[in-house]
């Protein structure tokens, strides 16, 4: 297991002590450090709050990580295709990113 891999349950227990921000943080610390070896950078993303988004590839493999706060709620979508990947990973991601934040807000309209 990777030093990356590792601090994924510890961003995740951190939810109680810092909140949500602390933990969004925390996942795009760790989408950004690991992706970045396999060509990953950093694009915009048009989800929920304080949202952010990883994506990268190459012509057998591409991924996409997407974080976002939706209240008081951490929301992330990863997607990775492997070999042969001929699909638009990125806006397959963000496409399912947008639905979920849009059931949150709705859910947390009516409640």
């Amino acid at each position: 297991m990777t030093a990356f891999e590792n601090r994924r349950p510890l961003a995740r227990s951190r939810a109680g002590l810092w909140g949500a921000l602390a933990v969004l943080a925390e996942e795009r610390t760790f989408a950004q450090a690991s992706y970045r070896n396999v060509g990953g950078h950093p694009v915009d993303v048009d989800v929920g709050d304080e949202s952010w988004a990883v994506r990268g590839g190459s012509d057998t493999v591409g991924f996409v990580a997407i974080g976002w706060t939706r209240r008081n709620a951490v929301m992330g979508v990863y997607v990775e295709c492997t070999t042969p990947c001929t699909s638009d990973v990125a806006a397959a991601g963000e496409a399912w990113a947008a639905a979920i934040d849009d059931a949150a807000q709705a859910a947390s309209d009516h409640g």
